[in-house]
């Protein structure tokens, strides 16, 4: 006779092993029965598991039995089942709990900007300077900046409708108590940090600035004067270096409006070996070409390529020798992956130590590079005909009516015209020079550059083309500060409030600057999306539904707002991932959403 069957096996909790390294401890039952080919076997129910202090925590098809029903179930007396009772309604959610009105708000774009921030460190080094709960003040009113075409006066009314990493507590009056805490000290120590990040392989750092209008009085570095747009307004500058490695701004200085770029090198000099800079090359415009500049660079022994100007004697000549009879073309070395020739001159340059007496001292020539892009001569020329068919008209209008010029107007008809006018100032005459306009011709697709302390065998001049190509994108980021950020005019009236509001400037310009990075690196995201604008706008579809007593929830990330974070490699919000999908939903051509920001604009 068999051993009678036992009433409350299939109530007696079991704790049992489980997982690929048994790491998993299970609250199970046994239940009795027979698989279909006649073998005894044990039905296995799994009811939850257990924590490292035999604390039972019930699965969710435990926790939906009625109370009478779990009663009956027999528990080891060592394990802890405080929690057996409880149900999916009055278990806590984890995380924090939302107590604030219910808003349902757009989320992606801002949840891209700051992934980015943690993928490119600038929420650990804003962390490590400001602390938490500021760093991500100072990403959130960056964030804003990005993506709000408004002043930061309406930050508390888009916050509404509009997710950022620090919500709370931020207006108008606190951005701008946010702005005058920032000191320069911290600033510093948040500088020498990018430019470590920056330093890392990096070769090369384009320096450049641009003028921003404020709207302050009484401060040190804000003059009158005509900014870099043309307007005549209060104005300081803002003296940018960028690594061309990870096509990041690394480093920033705040200037006095009316100092020339040409006198800040030896500033941003000392900055830089204050922040720590590796030894890498440095590319410059041509503004800062100058005898001074030279002196400081080439005796230092730095490797610097500077745009050369139009207005020395000695770029006048090489051009013109290098176009005589296009010898660059049939003599000089072809480029072909710039599609342009290049000649090789030497550059005479000598260095006067300071107190040295007269003369120029030692005999230090450099390298002269003359670039000939011909497809940009035919352009140029047609240019440069239009501009100065525009000036005659002018200046036929002028004289016919008899209406006195202005200094600017006089400046722009010199450029091309020899006029004469009267003691009122109107036009009496004018004449379009022959030599001035063949000139002007002459020089039509050239361009050259002076190379400091750089051997042509190590840096021969297709190298020297190709990193300072990358100048382009150093020019662009200035337009994206200047519209896309609001950064043309600074609204703020104090010498704290303008420190800190360029400071939050910098780093929606490095924010900006990886959004960029990360859609140049993308064919996907070039051949499908306009611009990084339209990537943004694709991600609003994604919300943060957030309701008093819950903890707030994400919609689920689908179509193209899956796509684009699975191109960038980012994290989607846990939960938010469909377990299945269709097939991707193709999006739309660039002539389709050309079409589309006829109608409406995407942003």
């Amino acid at each position: 006779m068999g051993r009678p069957k036992d009433p409350l096996t299939p109530y007696r909790m079991r704790a049992l092993k489980g997982g690929k390294d048994g790491s998993i401890t299970y609250a199970v039952t046994y239940l009795g029965g027979r698989s279909v080919n006649g073998r005894r076997s044990s039905n296995i129910a799994f009811w939850g598991h257990l924590t490292e202090g035999l604390c039972f925590e019930p699965m969710l098809r435990f926790q939906l039995l009625p109370d009478s029903e779990k009663r009956k179930y027999i528990f080891p007396p060592e394990w802890d089942i405080s929690r057996a009772f409880e149900t999916v309604y009055t278990r806590k959610e984890p995380g924090v709990v939302h107590d604030g009105d219910d808003m349902i708000r757009i989320y992606g774009d801002a949840l891209l900007l700051d992934r980015l921030a943690d993928r490119y460190g600038v929420k650990e080094d804003l962390t490590a300077v400001f602390g938490e709960e500021t760093a991500g003040k100072i990403i959130s009113v960056a964030c804003y900046l990005i993506l709000v075409d408004k002043t930061l006066a309406h930050y508390e009314s888009v916050a509404r409708v509009r997710w950022f990493p620090c919500t709370e507590g931020l207006g108008a009056a606190s951005i701008t108590l946010l702005s005058q805490s920032i000191t320069q000290e911290q600033i510093g120590r948040f500088k020498k940090l990018r430019v470590a990040r920056a330093g890392e392989g990096c070769q090369w750092f384009g320096v450049d600035s641009t003028s921003v209008t404020s709207y302050a009085k009484g401060i040190g570095d804000v003059t009158w004067g005509h900014n870099k747009e043309g307007d005549k307004a209060r104005q300081l500058n803002m003296m940018v270096v960028y690594s061309f490695t990870s096509g990041l701004p690394a480093h920033y200085m705040k200037l006095a409006g009316g100092l020339p770029d040409s006198r800040s090198l030896r500033l941003l000099r000392e900055e830089l070996l204050s922040a720590g800079t590796p030894p890498a090359g440095y590319i410059f415009d041509r503004a800062y070409l100058t005898d001074e500049n030279l002196d400081y660079v080439v005796p230092m022994g730095l490797k610097c390529i500077f745009m050369a100007r139009y207005d020395r004697n000695v770029i006048k000549e090489a051009i013109a020798d290098a176009g005589r009879d296009e010898r660059i073309v049939r003599e000089g070395e072809f480029i072909k992956d710039e599609e342009c020739y290049a000649m090789e001159y030497v550059f005479p340059y000598s260095y006067k130590e300071e107190g040295s007496g007269p003369g120029r001292g030692e005999s230090l020539p450099q390298r002269l590079i003359v670039i000939f892009r011909p497809d940009v001569k035919g352009e140029e020329t047609i240019a440069i005909s239009k501009d100065i068919a525009d000036l005659s008209a002018s200046a036929e209008g002028h004289m016919k009516d008899g209406v006195p010029v202005d200094d600017a107007l006089r400046r722009r008809y010199a450029r091309y015209l020899d006029a004469s006018y009267d003691e009122a100032g109107r036009i009496t005459g004018f004449s379009v020079p022959d030599s001035r306009r063949a000139e002007a011709f002459a020089r039509c697709g050239f361009h050259a550059f002076v190379c400091c302390n750089m051997p042509k065998d190590e840096y021969p001049a297709s190298e020297v083309l190709r990193w300072y190509s990358k100048r382009d994108v150093q020019e662009k980021t200035f337009c994206y500060m200047k519209s896309w950020q609001q950064g043309r005019r600074l609204r703020a009236s104090t010498e704290g409030s303008v420190t800190g509001r360029l400071f939050i400037l910098f780093v929606a310009l490095i924010l900006n600057s990886a959004l960029h990075v990360e859609y140049g690196r993308s064919q996907w995201l070039k051949e499908n999306y306009l611009s990084p604008w339209d990537v943004l706008d694709s991600l609003m579809c994604v919300r943060l539904h957030e309701y008093r007593g819950r903890t707030p929830k994400v919609s689920e990330f689908f179509g193209e707002a899956l796509d684009i974070f699975d191109e960038l490699g980012l994290e989607v919000p846990a939960g938010c991932r469909p377990k299945s999908r269709m097939k991707p939903k193709k999006p739309l051509t660039k002539a389709q959403k050309m079409g589309k920001r006829k109608s409406g604009s995407l942003h």
